[in-house]
């Protein structure tokens, strides 16, 4: 049980990682979608993922 919420939090962790360095990616490049609109749609594509 341990290992797998250790893996869970990993996980979790990768996420929002990624979801940062996405929006940041946004916010240099100013592209497609403005960068709020872009989070707000990865969060909860982000929070949907983890539940």
């Amino acid at each position: 049980l341990i290992i797998a919420s250790y893996d869970n939090f990993k996980a979790t962790i990768h996420q929002a990682i990624l979801l940062l360095a996405i929006c940041g990616y946004f916010n240099l490049q100013a592209i497609l979608l403005p960068r709020i609109e872009t989070c707000s749609i990865l969060d909860n594509t982000l929070l949907t993922t983890s539940k």
